[in-house]
């Protein structure tokens, strides 16, 4: 829902703030280890932020009073979080500290190890999208109503 820049700046700024913070704080899993692999973290998420705005396209062009709406949030939910996790576990086959090998199977490898991780991702996706877009509507619906009683 946000526009411009902001669409980009925020969410990538707020994702290096947490590398930031958690490569200070020696969290696992968090930080700066090993570049290209980062960088496909970094240009998967950024693709869940393209998905998120060609949805906001489409969002903007469907009826606000059937449930269409709902079904293109949960769409883009679900396309984004796969965007992400084939591209996030491609970094994570470039990075020799996994072990992983080179070739077909080994790439095939990686993605089935991280299977259990994408469960809850795509749980999660799902869930605070469509919760994100129901308070959005909820804040919408409650602000125009306001206008509404105040004219």
């Amino acid at each position: 829902m946000l526009a411009g820049a902001w669409r980009w700046g925020i969410p990538l700024l707020t994702l290096f703030a947490g590398d930031c913070f958690g490569h200070y704080m020696g969290m696992a899993g968090f930080g700066f280890y090993y570049v290209p692999s980062m960088v496909c973290n970094y240009v998967g998420f950024a693709s869940m932020i393209g998905i998120g705005m060609l949805m906001s396209r489409m969002l903007d062009q469907s009826s606000s009073t059937d449930f269409a709406p709902w079904g293109l949030v949960g769409f883009g939910a679900v396309t984004g979080s796969i965007a992400f996790f084939l591209i996030s576990n491609f970094g994570a086959w470039l990075d020799p500290i996994l072990g992983y090998g080179a070739g077909f199977a080994e790439i095939i490898r990686c993605y089935a190890m991280g299977l259990p991780f994408y469960r809850a991702t795509l749980i999660s996706d799902v869930m605070f999208g469509l919760g994100f877009y129901a308070t959005y509507q909820f804040a919408a619906a409650s602000v125009s109503n306001w206008e509404r009683r105040a004219a």
